[in-house]
């Protein structure tokens, strides 16, 4: 399926028609490639229908809008995905469910209900999905829990 992002087909007609389809139902991911920030980005989770899920890196989003014009499901990913934080402001600032990492492996979480608590990594305290995909950026994508040298926070 990812091999078909991008592919152009000069012939519009009949059966080519259908051939430009690109699976957004299977995998969409489009969010992750209209981002001029790259603040939304696909990672492997497991526990879902979908191992690709879309995670959304706060400190690098500027809320242009993008991901929710184009799309394809009525989403609005800057506001609707699980959002890692890099500052406290962030967090405060925002109603988005996730998590800003502390030290010691404790995390500052909004939860799906809006409610904020501490978790702590030897916890098994969260909702499913929030747990696996903290599970995967913790294992495979812990450069996404930190700053980037640099960062305006």
């Amino acid at each position: 399926m990812h091999g078909r992002r991008g592919l152009l087909i000069a012939a519009i007609n009949g059966k080519a028609e259908g051939d430009r389809c690109l699976t957004c139902d299977v995998v969409c991911e489009v969010c992750t490639e209209v981002c001029p920030n790259r603040a939304n980005v696909a990672i492997t989770a497991g526990g879902f229908a979908d191992p690709r899920q879309i995670v959304h890196l706060d400190g690098l989003c500027n809320e242009c809008g993008n991901c929710g014009t184009f799309c394809p499901h009525a989403g609005r990913p800057y506001k609707d995905k699980i959002t890692v934080f890099w500052s406290r402001a962030d967090f405060d600032g925002s109603a988005n469910t996730g998590f800003l990492p502390l030290a010691g492996g404790a995390y500052l979480t909004r939860m799906p209900d809006g409610s904020v608590r501490e978790h702590r990594r030897d916890q098994e305290d969260l909702p499913a999905g929030m747990s696996q995909v903290l599970a995967a950026l913790e294992k495979d994508y812990s450069f996404m829990l930190v700053a980037p040298l640099g960062a305006q926070l």
